[in-house]
């Protein structure tokens, strides 16, 4: 949603141009700075996560996310008001 959003903002820029005329120069730029962004930088960044996914890894274990990331690193809950924990919960 924010990449297809994204997108848009940049090509709509470049369609719409200064004060909604189309300006011919500012369109190329716009849709040259798409190209870039999907021919370079998407790929590098997809290659770049794999990576580091691979040595240290982005998803939380099974025990963290069953009993909820605050109370998995912090030891506390961020709402104490939110209460979603049972008494019976391996953390507290």
């Amino acid at each position: 949603m924010h990449a297809a959003g994204g997108l848009w903002g940049l090509f709509a820029l470049g369609f719409m141009g200064r004060f909604g005329v189309p300006v011919a120069g500012q369109l190329l730029a716009q849709i040259a700075g798409i190209a870039t962004l999907l021919g370079f930088v998407l790929p590098f960044t997809y290659a770049l996560n794999w990576l580091l996914n691979r040595v240290v890894h982005f998803r939380a274990s099974a025990d963290a996310a069953q009993v909820g990331m605050d109370m998995h690193e912090l030891g506390a809950g961020a709402y104490p008001d939110f209460v979603v924990y049972t008494d019976d919960s391996p953390m507290r």
